[in-house]
């Protein structure tokens, strides 16, 4: 349920349901996957280029 709020905005965006099966789930694990992995380290790269 804590989930909910993010999957219900990801389906109203992308319609990604096929053969009955919501692949809607998958679709947020990779964006958290690209977040930790690209974002994350980008940002914390910038962080110590400011000090």
């Amino acid at each position: 349920k804590a989930t909910d709020p993010l999957l219900e905005r990801l389906r109203r965006l992308l319609p990604l349901s096929i053969g009955g099966i919501d692949l809607s789930p998958m679709i947020l694990i990779l964006i958290i996957i690209f977040l930790q992995s690209f974002l994350v380290p980008t940002l914390g790269q910038l962080a110590m280029n400011l000090r």
